[in-house]
C-alpha cells in the first residue's frame, strides 16, 4: 500500500476542475455570444480569447 492509496481512502479521488476555457465557452453559449462579441464585451482581443478557449493559453490576471 502506498501513501497515495492511503490518502485516496481518506479523502476520496482527487477532483479535477474544468479548464477555464470550457467555463467561458459554456457561458458564451448560454448567452449566445460569439468570440468577437465576448472579447469586445470583456475589453479583450479575439485572438487571445480564441487561444484561451482552445486550451492553448491560460488565464492571466
Amino acid at each position: 500500500m502506498t501513501i497515495n492509496d492511503i490518502a485516496s481512502d481518506r479523502v476520496g479521488p482527487m477532483w479535477s476542475p474544468p479548464y477555464f476555457g470550457e467555463l467561458i465557452r459554456e457561458s458564451m453559449d448560454d448567452v449566445g455570444w460569439n468570440v468577437t462579441e465576448t472579447a469586445a464585451r470583456c475589453s479583450g482581443e479575439c485572438g487571445m480569447l480564441s487561444h484561451l478557449l482552445k486550451g492553448k493559453s491560460g488565464a492571466i490576471t
